[in-house]
Parts: C-alpha cells; sequence; structure tokens
C-alpha cells in the first residue's frame, strides 16, 4: 500500500518465520516499496514534486530550507503568513501579508512599480538609481513628491517643461524655461546673482540703501530707492522757482515761501537739514516789468537755519528789489 496522508508507508505483507513466503505476497511488497521509491525525490534531480514540499520551520540560524554548505542561509518560517530569508544567520528578507520589508541596501537592475501603498524608507535611508525616476504629474494640494507629515507640500508638474513648489497647498514657486517666479518675499542672508532680469513688486532688507549708506556714498553693491536717492549728498535736498509775488511755481521739500518785502524772502523747508551747515544758492532770471535797471543779484543771507534759508535780490543799483523770477538750490544733509 502507499503512504499515509501523513508520509508512513505501511507492509501490505508480513512474513513467519517457518511458513512458506508466496511469490505474489512477497512480489506485492516489492511493488509497494518500488512505487514509493519512485514517489521519493531523487538528490541528483532527476524528480519533480507533484505535490507540496513540506519543510520544518526553522529559525533564522537554521533555515527550514537551506544548502548543504552554507546551513544558516535560506528560508524559515516566522510566523503564519510570515516567512524569514535568512543570510550568514541574519534576516535580510522579512515575507508577510503586509508587504516585503528588506534590512539592507535593496537594488534593481530593472523597473521597479509601485502600484499603491507607496514607497516608504526608514531610519534615515537612501534611493540611489542610475537611471530616471518618473512620477505622476500631482497638483498643487497634493504634490507628487511630498512629504509624510506635510502632504500638501512638495514639488509637482503643471505642464510641459514648467513645475512648481508649493506649500500649504499654495504655489510659491514657478520654474520654467522662461525663468522663476516667486509669490510673497525673497529673502536671503547673503546674495541673490541675477543673469538676466530680476523683477518683483518692491524689494526690501539688507539690499536696499539706507539713509545713512546714502549719506556716505561708498556701497557700491547695494539697490536705491527713490524715497531714499535724494539722502545722498549729490543730490539736491531742496529746490524751488519764486516768482516776483514769493510763490513757488515748482518746487522740491519747499513747504512755503514767507514774503519780506521788497527783495527779501524765506523759503522754508519741508524736511529740515541737520544743522545750518548746509549749501544754498539763489540765482535771479530776469527783470521785472517796469524795472529800469537790467541786472540783478540774488544771495542768501547770513541767518541761514536748519528750517529756513533767507534769499535778498538786488537791482543794478543794489537795492532791494523783486526780481520776475529766483531760483534756490540747497545741498547737505537731512535731518
Amino acid at each position: 500500500m502507499a503512504r499515509t496522508g501523513s508520509g508512513t508507508m505501511a507492509v501490505v505483507n508480513t512474513f513467519v518465520a517457518g511458513n512458506t513466503i508466496t511469490a505474489a505476497g512477497h512480489n506485492q511488497n516489492d511493488v509497494d516499496i518500488a512505487a514509493e521509491i519512485t514517489n521519493s525525490v531523487a538528490v541528483d534531480g532527476q524528480s519533480t514534486l507533484t505535490g507540496q514540499l513540506k519543510a520544518a520551520n526553522g529559525t533564522v540560524s537554521a533555515p527550514g530550507i537551506t544548502f548543504g554548505s552554507d546551513l544558516d542561509s535560506g528560508w524559515y518560517r516566522i510566523g503564519a503568513n510570515n516567512i524569514g530569508l535568512a543570510l550568514s544567520g541574519a534576516k535580510v528578507v522579512d515575507y508577510s501579508t503586509t508587504g516585503v520589508a528588506v534590512t539592507g541596501t535593496f537594488s534593481s537592475s530593472g523597473a521597479m512599480t509601485v502600484t499603491s501603498g507607496g514607497l516608504t524608507i526608514t531610519a534615515g535611508g537612501q534611493v540611489i538609481t542610475a537611471g530616471q525616476t518618473s512620477h505622476t504629474d500631482g497638483t498643487v494640494s497634493a504634490p507628487s513628491y511630498s512629504f509624510t507629515n506635510d502632504l500638501d507640500s512638495g514639488l509637482y508638474r503643471v505642464g510641459a517643461n514648467n513645475f512648481r513648489f508649493a506649500c500649504n497647498g499654495a504655489d510659491v514657486l514657478d520654474i520654467a524655461t522662461t525663468g522663476l517666479t516667486v509669490t510673497g518675499a525673497i529673502s536671503a542672508t547673503t546674495s541673490i546673482t541675477a543673469t538676466t532680469a530680476l523683477s518683483g513688486a518692491t524689494v526690501a532688507g539688507n539690499m536696499v540703501a539706507t539713509q545713512a549708506q546714502q549719506e556716505t556714498g561708498t556701497a557700491t553693491n547695494l539697490l536705491v530707492s527713490p524715497g531714499r536717492q535724494h539722502f545722498h549728498a549729490s543730490a539736491a535736498k531742496g529746490w524751488v522757482e519764486i516768482d516776483s509775488a514769493a510763490a513757488a511755481e515748482a518746487n522740491y521739500n519747499v513747504s512755503s515761501i514767507t514774503d519780506g518785502g521788497a527783495g527779501t524772502f524765506t523759503v522754508n523747508w519741508g524736511t529740515d537739514f541737520s544743522s545750518a551747515a548746509y549749501n544754498a544758492q539763489a540765482t535771479p532770471v530776469a527783470t521785472p516789468t517796469g524795472v529800469a535797471a537790467t541786472t540783478f543779484f540774488a544771495q542768501i543771507s547770513n541767518s541761514l537755519t536748519a528750517g529756513t534759508a533767507q534769499v535778498l535780490t538786488l537791482n543794478g543799483t543794489f537795492a532791494a528789489a523783486d526780481t520776475s523770477h529766483t531760483m534756490v538750490t540747497a545741498f547737505g544733509d537731512h535731518a
């Protein structure tokens, strides 16, 4: 008879000493033995299994399925639905219903596709590829390359040759063949170098010259804004065109004109100078109607203050007289 389901083989015919051994009984035993030898696995590889290969559970140091010359390497059963692959008595791969866990470096010579669940690398591991790594485009709210604890921040593809960085589900940087576009402020602790155009709504921070830097006038690597350009020593801090009625027809940094009578008026500055030590100049333009003298003079009086400049205009006989127009310009340091 054949082996039982547990692999045990029973002898069909037994013989007692002194009794005749019949050919039929003897042959039946030999037939059964031959059949079970045929059902056994030949060590030289001739046999093909037609049923399951049932191995012992084994351990990580003595796997159930191993090799004659490498007894601590092979497969062993860790537990229910859980198999381990051991090499040199240490587990390198863990197979379970939840996936495959590899201890050490995972190397693939071909393409690796993850259809669901994602790819998780723990304990500071790295992914090193010799070719391209492709990914789905993603969106601004769900970037393709993101972070476990911040899934709406990362990198995604907008279109051909165009990708963006998103933070908190909103675009912050657009990178295209035409250049970079930043949403929000750009902050640099050292320097920003642009080989073409650099544009933005506003510029702030250390790259913009301060009033003190404008007044020093030595920096060559700072931006000068319109509101601070006038702080430079070469810029006029105030100017005005005054008519014969002591009215300002055009001006910069002049709050008002005080008429002190014929040939005398005072320019009141909008922003005062830091002291009375500044340069003010007055120039007459033409003779007024009805005045016989053709030459006029204009000068700044010695009563110059940080907030005012008194102007005197004289005719050809050096008498105080109003000109048709007088130009006043001042250079110096603002408060």
